[in-house]
């Protein structure tokens, strides 16, 4: 939403984007700190903990050995921006994030990003910042598609939380409103991760909440677009091999 908020109003990026990881890694040491005497999210998370191991010894080669460009901005985007608030939070648990509360949170702040974006890109405001002409698909210059992909795909898990619990019909109003928005960003992103990671956490949740009925209304959601010629998440999907990212990537490994 930061960045969204620059694009908007033409800022320069790192006017509002730096302040605000600064801000964020404040707030996220000063929550960890305050819980990690009595955390044993540690002992409960070894996996996780791996990941996140070889991934900044990944990290660390890159910069420190092959010295590959830009790999010490995508470390300290990395801790700062994911790893330090992922620890904070976990040691927190549900005694500081109880699950509805979080999944309201994480649908309203999502989905207010996502009628965000939709609204500068397709109201003029963003116009000067705007990529999606040049490249197709919804991103600004301080956005890419793939973060906007990734919120709108958060916040379509969050909604799907938000299912079991019973509510009156302004809520229920205010989830279909955000999920259209969410569902319109992830469409025009065009990204393959944040729609590998949308499918992967409804498979997730549809076994731990038992509901199937969710998986097959996604997976019917998700089928129209592949019949639209042009599309950008279908030219995503299907011509990986001559998407240059997706090159570079390949010929890097």
């Amino acid at each position: 939403m930061v960045a969204l908020w620059a694009s908007g109003m033409n800022w320069e990026s790192s006017a509002a984007s730096v302040p605000f990881r600064i801000l964020i890694v404040i707030l996220s040491s000063v929550l960890a700190l305050k819980f990690f005497p009595a955390s044993d999210w540690f002992r409960r998370s070894p996996w996780l903990i791996a990941f996140w191991v070889l991934y900044l010894a990944r990290l660390s080669w890159d910069y420190l050995v092959i010295e590959v460009p830009g790999a010490g901005e995508a470390m300290f985007f990395f801790i700062s921006t994911a790893l330090l608030p992922s620890v904070a939070l976990g040691m927190a648990g549900v005694r500081f994030l109880p699950e509805r509360s979080t999944a309201w949170l994480l649908a309203i702040i999502g989905g207010l990003a996502s009628v965000l974006a939709l609204f500068v890109e397709f109201s003029g405001l963003g116009a000067e910042r705007s990529l999606m002409e040049a490249t197709g698909r919804l991103s600004f210059e301080a956005l890419n598609p793939i973060s906007i992909g990734h919120a709108a795909a958060t916040t379509l898990l969050a909604v799907i939380c938000l299912l079991r619990y019973r509510m009156s019909t302004a809520p229920r109003l205010l989830m279909v409103i955000l999920s259209l928005a969410a569902f319109a960003c992830l469409l025009l992103a065009g990204s393959r991760g944040p729609i590998v990671a949308l499918v992967l956490g409804v498979a997730v949740l549809t076994v731990v909440y038992r509901r199937w009925c969710v998986l097959v209304i996604v997976g019917l959601l998700l089928v129209p677009p592949f019949l639209i010629d042009g599309s950008p998440l279908v030219s995503r999907l299907t011509d990986g091999a001559a998407d240059e990212s997706s090159q570079e990537r390949v010929l890097f490994r």
